[in-house]
This record gives C-alpha cells, structure tokens and sequence, in this order.
C-alpha cells in the first residue's frame, strides 16, 4: 500500500493485490525519457495459463486484461462498476500454421442507470470489425446522445438514418429504400423490390 507520500509496501498476505491510496486527487504516471525513437512508457498486460515458473497457452475467449472505473455507492457497503475496458482471446491462439499469433477483441462496457450490471456497448474483434449494441444509435451531433442526428437498427435488419430529428431514410433486408420525413410511410419513395409497400 502506497499512502500519501509513503514508501511503497507489497502486502504478502494479499496476493498479487498492490493499492495506492490518497485522499486528495491521485495520479500515476510513466515517465519515459531517451533519445531513440522507439522508445515509450508502457502499460502491459501479460497473462498465461498454469504457473508464473511454467506457462502454458492461454485458451480462446479467455479474458487477459480489464481496466475497470468504480464509484463508492449510496448505501455505503462498496464500490459499484460504472465502466470497463476489456480485453479477450478472440480465436484460437497459437493455431497450427502460426505459433505466435495472439488474436484478440476489444471490448467497451458501460452500467446503464437502475443497474448494477455492465452492458457491452461496442466491441472491435481480431478482424478490425467494430460492433454496437443492438438497439444502440450512433450519433453525429452529440456524444451524450442528446443530437438528433443518428443512425440505428429501428428492428431486425431495418436500418433507419434520422437527421434534424426526422427519420429520412429506411434501408431493410429486401433491398428497399425508403426516403421520408415522417414514420407512417404515406408520401414516402419507396425503391427496390416490391416498391410501393410502406417499410
């Protein structure tokens, strides 16, 4: 435990557990200082399976690494999850043709309001794919989600794009355009298979 301006102490009876506390505002930083380029501080995150003397492979889907943020509850009991980033083997490691490849995906939680339980918000896997929570919007003029310029999944494949707080546009699984400025698809032009139809 590092406290306040103390000496750093490993507690042997807490294993593989390291706190800093300080009751004024906290911050941990990595200096790094040379002249060669490729040089830089550094954050890892290094896991393996079996022991620290005998490692083994780690296994598809096997979480390596979290960076979680908490907040002490109102009830006084603990500290409560707000947010995570973390990291999982996404694959199988150390396939046959390559015995050093390590695919992973990144993955971004956030706890909703009247939850105590993280929701997966976005994921980007080992292909470089990036994925959204069904029923999530992603916003162009807001970032707390106050815009009213968006793109959604209104309902299984139909994606709908709203600008100005109007939806201007459906696209579904047929192939169908829908350009309108209203949701009840009267006036609406309507393009592709079976144009006519309301989406």
């Amino acid at each position: 435990v590092v406290e306040g301006g103390g000496a750093l102490t490993v507690d042997a009876a807490v294993t593989g557990s390291v706190s800093i506390v300080n009751d004024d505002n906290l911050e941990l930083k990595l200096d790094c200082h040379h002249s060669t380029d490729d040089k830089e501080a550094s954050l890892h995150f290094r896991k393996s399976g079996n022991t620290a003397a005998s490692p083994s492979v780690v296994a598809e889907n096997e979480s390596l690494g979290i960076i979680a943020f908490s907040g002490y509850n109102a009830d006084g009991t603990d500290y409560d999850l707000a947010a995570k980033i973390a990291v999982e083997v996404d694959g199988e490691p150390s396939s046959a043709d390559d015995d050093s490849d390590m695919p992973g995906r990144l993955m971004f939680f956030t706890t909703p309001n009247a939850s105590s339980t993280p929701v997966e918000q976005l994921r980007i896997s080992k292909g470089g794919n990036v994925g959204i929570k069904a029923a999530a919007r992603l916003y162009f003029d807001g970032v707390d989600g106050s815009g009213h310029t968006y793109i959604d999944e209104e309902s299984n494949d139909l994606l709908r794009i709203s600008v100005g707080a109007n939806e201007v546009m459906k696209l579904d699984d047929n192939s169908r355009i829908s350009l309108s400025n209203n949701d009840a698809g009267t006036g609406n032009t309507i393009f592709g298979r079976t144009a006519g139809a309301a989406i």
